[in-house]
């Protein structure tokens, strides 16, 4: 479902179905949105997306501590198990810093952002396995 959204917001204006239901549930929203895609194109409707997420990943990336273990990756930072807590909650202040005029004061933002593990877990690893029997 997330996929068919994501395409239908980022496609060329065409009043299917689902721009139909999305317009429904967010008027103000989808109205924006076909107005840029009628305007200025639907490409315009990606890059604001791109610059969004850099608005909020970049400046959070930067804040971190140098010495720990960061990557920033397109709409993602792969940080070390210990540190993903703290880096969604920053992610979080960032959004409704940025976005404090349009959220409610008291909304949670927290299923906005997804932890998921993206390495193998060390007993997974050919180097662990190997040295349990090297002995």
């Amino acid at each position: 479902m997330k996929e068919k959204i994501l395409k239908t917001i980022n496609a060329k204006f065409v009043p299917s179905e689902l721009n139909k239901e999305l317009t429904g549930i967010f008027p103000h929203f989808m109205g924006y949105i076909n107005d840029i895609k009628k305007f200025a194109g639907h490409s315009k409707v990606s890059h604001l997306h791109q610059q969004a997420e850099s608005e909020i990943f970049v400046p959070v990336y930067m804040e971190l501590p140098k010495e720990r273990f960061a990557l920033l990756i397109h709409d993602c930072i792969l940080v070390l198990n210990e540190d993903t807590h703290a880096v969604k909650e920053k992610l979080i202040a960032r959004v409704k810093a940025l976005y404090a005029t349009v959220l409610p004061q008291n909304v949670s933002l927290d299923g906005l952002f997804t932890i998921k593990r993206v390495s193998r877990k060390d007993n997974e690893t050919y180097n662990y396995r190997f040295n349990q029997y090297k002995d």
